[in-house]
């Protein structure tokens, strides 16, 4: 029970810092989308961690998240509700 509550505490981290970096910059929260996008990005230490502690592939989240953040930068509009399997 505690290894799946972990789990999930992580992944809300993870999923929390996905909004942001998905969400069209405008000048109300450029920092917080800026630092999210840079963290997906810079794919550091820190970011690696998350995703071992939320049982998440980073490459794939990664990926995943830097072809959000295209979409977003090109229609202007987060696309759709982020899910994590």
């Amino acid at each position: 029970m505690y290894l799946e509550n972990a789990v999930a505490l992580w992944r809300a981290v993870l999923i929390r810092a996905m909004c942001d970096a998905v969400m069209p910059m405008n000048k109300y929260n450029r920092i917080n989308v800026g630092l999210s996008r840079a963290w997906f990005r810079a794919a550091g230490p820190d970011y690696r961690e998350v995703c071992e502690l939320s049982a998440i592939d980073p490459e794939y989240m990664r990926a995943h998240v830097l072809m959000e953040i295209t979409i977003a930068d090109t229609t202007g509009k987060r696309r759709h509700h982020v899910h994590l399997h």
